[in-house]
């Protein structure tokens, strides 16, 4: 991981089948500068498709 003013987030994609735990997930993740949220899927199948 870089670290600096260079540092770029982390690219992540939640995948969570449980929809109040994933949002909170993400509220948690988002607020935080090094991840990037991109993407949130409730199975492996529906990620998959994400690409």
């Amino acid at each position: 991981m870089q670290t600096g003013s260079n540092a770029r987030p982390a690219r992540v994609v939640l995948v969570e089948d449980h929809d109040s735990f994933c949002e909170a997930l993400a509220f948690l993740m988002g607020g935080d500068p090094i991840f990037e949220i991109v993407a949130q899927a409730g199975t492996l199948a529906e990620a998959g498709g994400l690409s």
